[in-house]
């Protein structure tokens, strides 16, 4: 063969080569799972740690809640302690005395107008906050003969509001009851009585053993309905 045909073959050889050499597929990038995993690991972790931290923070609102409730039991008890010693220093009212009568005599020891359901309420209340459910309270009593023998009494009572000539009065219709003991509580509704808001000036009178007493009262109607 001559050097030219050698020339020609190594170039033809060099040439298949070359184009075998770039049909061939490219290589493959080396692996990028290590850095991939270090911040799937990081992650993990920093969510591990808030995970920690909502459970603490859920621990510590739950104590709180639970000192919240102990401190108010203790603030509730203190109170009713504090109510109890504030009652028991606060001055006693005073009940009142009433004399006794001599025993054929009565008297007529409390009289006034009140919506309350007893007598005690109503000399703390003398007053009535509407029409229904007011009437005339009154406290007899009554002598030891005149309680032994057991006769009756008649009680009524009169209403003035107004002065002058703009006066109106209302009598309040007689009641009779038997005598029972020595002190006894009577009382006189006014519900049917047409009358309006004021304050109102009373008597009472009472028909006892053939005596005739009498006693003034006064008393506000805050509504009329």
């Amino acid at each position: 063969m001559t050097r030219h045909g050698i020339l020609t073959s190594t170039l033809a050889l060099g040439l298949t080569l070359s184009l075998s050499a770039s049909a061939l597929p490219p290589p493959k990038a080396a692996p990028k799972g290590g850095k991939k995993n270090e911040a799937l690991t990081k992650l993990e972790t920093e969510a591990d740690e808030l995970d920690k931290q909502v459970d603490r923070e859920i621990m510590r609102l739950f104590s709180d809640q639970i000192w919240a409730g102990v401190y108010r039991s203790r603030l509730s008890i203190l109170q009713k302690e504090w109510q109890a010693l504030f009652a028991a220093s606060a001055p006693k009212p005073v009940a009142k005395v009433y004399p006794k009568p001599a025993p054929l005599e009565f008297a007529i020891n409390e009289a006034l107008g009140s919506d309350s359901d007893t007598l005690e309420a109503a000399l703390g209340s003398p007053s009535c906050k509407k029409r229904a459910g007011c009437r005339i309270w009154a406290r007899i009593s009554f002598g030891a003969d005149l309680v032994k023998r057991g006769g009756k009494f008649e009680f009524s009572a009169d209403l003035k509001t107004g002065t002058g000539l703009a006066i109106k009065r209302h009598a309040i219709p007689a009641k009779e009851l038997a005598i029972t003991g020595p002190v006894m509580t009577v009382d006189l509704p006014i519900t049917d009585l047409y009358i309006y808001k004021g304050t109102y000036e009373g008597t009472l009178k009472v028909l006892c053993n053939e005596r005739y007493k009498t006693k003034s009262f006064t008393f506000e109607l805050i509504s009329t309905y």
